[in-house]
């Protein structure tokens, strides 16, 4: 599969084409046909989706290149692939704190429905205050990324 193999390089510019040709097919096909692809991200065993995120992982200076292939794969889903697709697939909640962190002011940016953009933040809000008190009874040194992953909600979200 050419977009396993380019999600999962080293090499910057094979990723970086890699998420040119993901999004311009997500842009230039029509929504049956994206269908497949869709499921292949999304549905079953989500390998897609746990490799986007092994990516963001790997290569994270380009957060936003990735965070396209994202919003292009995702579409109208985007609210519930951030909200449950991505913490299912990721390794911990620390992974996916960080990541949120990280993309939180790309994810700002959108144009989302407001119900989309209220899912969002009140599922990180609530996570990340369960996870802080939570941590709260153990090392604290582990709240560190649901507290830095709050503040972008705080900041990427003011009102």
């Amino acid at each position: 599969h050419l977009f396993v193999v380019g999600l999962k390089s080293h090499d910057k510019d094979v990723v970086v084409a890699t998420a040119r040709i993901l999004c311009f097919v997500c842009e230039h096909i029509s929504v049956e046909l994206l269908l497949p692809l869709y499921m292949w991200f999304y549905k079953g065993d989500q390998e897609g989706a746990r490799i986007l995120t092994e990516a963001f992982s790997r290569q994270p200076h380009l957060h936003s290149t990735l965070f396209r292939v994202l919003r292009a794969t995702a579409g109208e889903k985007i609210a519930q692939v951030i909200t449950e697709t991505l913490p299912s697939v990721m390794k911990s909640k620390i992974d996916y704190f960080a990541l949120m962190a990280e993309i939180l002011p790309l994810i700002s940016k959108e144009e989302l429905s407001e119900r989309g953009t209220e899912r969002i933040i009140v599922t990180l809000l609530d996570a990340g205050l369960k996870y802080c008190k939570e941590a709260d009874n153990g090392s604290n040194s582990k709240a560190i990324s649901a507290l830095q992953m709050l503040t972008a909600v705080w900041v990427s979200f003011p009102s």
